[in-house]
């Protein structure tokens, strides 16, 4: 399911890139030079995450279903402050992990495939943030 997943990012990011080529006034040279770039990219996308234990990643991910419930159900009970240490020790192994530290140099390296989105990393206003820091038990 995960490869999968991951060739349909692929897919549509290629599809993306011919989207803005259309709008763009590119030309049949660098329309083909995007496609080869595309077309490398997903070979070393496939390459990169080749690498990864996919075991290991669906375990972390039903680790981190359990770890939402553990959350929610402590936040019920008013343990705001062992949910918030809970939460964190698993933030902790989650970053440390070693098949998440692959998955995201497998990320930075299709970043030079895609072209650049204004605003796609866009955060929010510190408004919204602001509305958002009730603590981990506000959506509780």
């Amino acid at each position: 399911m995960m490869r999968y997943s991951k060739i349909f990012f692929v897919a549509c990011s290629v599809l993306s890139m011919f989207a803005q080529a259309q709008v763009g006034n590119y030309s049949e040279a660098d329309m083909r030079r995007m496609m080869e770039n595309a077309q490398k990219g997903m070979m070393q996308a496939g390459q990169c995450f080749a690498g990864i234990d996919q075991n290991a990643i669906n375990a972390l991910a039903e680790r981190g279903k359990a770890m939402e419930a553990r959350i929610a159900a402590l936040c019920k009970q008013g343990n705001e402050k062992q949910a918030s240490n809970e939460a964190m020790q698993f933030a902790r192994e989650i970053a440390a992990d070693k098949n998440i530290a692959a998955m995201r140099k497998c990320g930075e390296q299709m970043k030079g495939m895609m072209p650049e989105i204004p605003y796609a990393n866009y955060q929010g206003t510190e408004e919204d943030t602001a509305k958002n820091t009730g603590g981990i038990c506000a959506g509780y």
